[in-house]
């Protein structure tokens, strides 16, 4: 969004990292992947390798971008 951009270029994002459980971070993306998908009448699924146990990151920041991205995808298919 805007005020996020603008927030990376005067160096004011804040990042709040935490120790995350991927595949539960993954599964719960893909939940919300799967009802907006579900709308449009695309079928939606998450297929994923054995994911390391955890990892530290900020899980609103990557869900934000995860959900951008897959969200463009959906509204463009």
């Amino acid at each position: 969004t805007l005020p996020d951009v603008t927030a990376i270029a005067a160096g004011r994002l804040v990042l709040r990292p935490e120790e995350v459980d991927l595949a539960a971070f993954a599964a719960k993306l893909a939940r919300n992947a799967t009802l907006l998908a579900a709308r449009k009448q695309i079928r939606f699924r998450l297929e994923a390798a054995d994911l390391p146990a955890r990892r530290t990151f900020d899980p609103n920041r990557i869900a934000q971008v995860v959900d951008n991205l897959v969200g463009n995808a959906l509204k463009f298919s």
